[in-house]
């Protein structure tokens, strides 16, 4: 099991590499209901993470006939998927020495109410293109691991914690310092914004190439 850990964790740690989510969140956080949205926002990210995972390993405890071989399918094309999200966003990304306009979803998000910040939770931690194809990923993983059913469940709930704590983090600096946490979460913020096309990018890659080159291995 802890080397299915080792080929898995990986993928939760590109999904926690997530500039969009950690800048929402502190959009939340710094608005009049910012704890009952920051949670709500978070438990609608360990949701949308949670749902992607939990139907991928059921997918894969109900595949009985060589689950091994779907699985290396699945990952050679979410690699190709992922190399050419990667061209597309260098070919749309922030010149240097420029900043971006913050997308119209974030437009607002200060005054979230808790049910509106579920849902963008949700979506970003489930639904985000980046995120959906790299749970993908460790889902084909653990597909095609060999683990019984409860080492599979035990993998997945360790992926949903790693690929939350880029929203669990915040939450609990701002929990925890309240006032105090508002310049450290700014700083962030702009750290983010700023470095937000690179850090996409380098995910795309790194996680490309890995499900590419080891779909395409174990298929040949």
């Amino acid at each position: 099991m802890l080397s299915v850990l080792g080929d898995v964790l990986p993928f939760a740690i590109g999904v926690a590499a997530s500039a969009a989510a950690v800048i929402a969140l502190i959009l939340v956080l710094q608005g009049p209901r910012a704890s009952s949205s920051g949670i709500a926002f978070t438990a609608g990210w360990l949701g949308g993470v949670g749902l992607v995972v939990v139907l991928g390993v059921a997918f894969g405890l109900a595949v009985s006939d060589d689950p091994a071989r779907w699985t290396q399918w699945l990952k050679t094309a979410l690699g190709a998927l992922l190399l050419l999200a990667a061209a597309r966003k260098w070919s749309q990304r922030t010149p240097t020495g420029s900043e971006s306009a913050p997308p119209a979803w974030m437009a607002g998000l200060q005054d979230s109410a808790p049910s509106k910040a579920a849902i963008l939770g949700f979506l970003l931690g489930g639904v985000n293109p980046k995120n959906l194809m790299l749970t993908l990923g460790a889902a084909a993983t653990l597909g095609s691991s060999g683990l019984d059913s409860t080492q599979l469940w035990i993998v997945g709930i360790a992926y949903i914690v790693v690929a939350s704590l880029s929203v669990l983090v915040p939450l609990g600096i701002y929990l925890l310092m309240r006032a105090k946490a508002d310049h450290l979460l700014a700083d962030l913020g702009v750290w983010m914004k700023a470095n937000s096309d690179g850090i996409t990018i380098v995910v795309l890659l790194i996680f490309g190439v890995k499900l590419l080159l080891g779909g395409l291995a174990a298929l040949v």
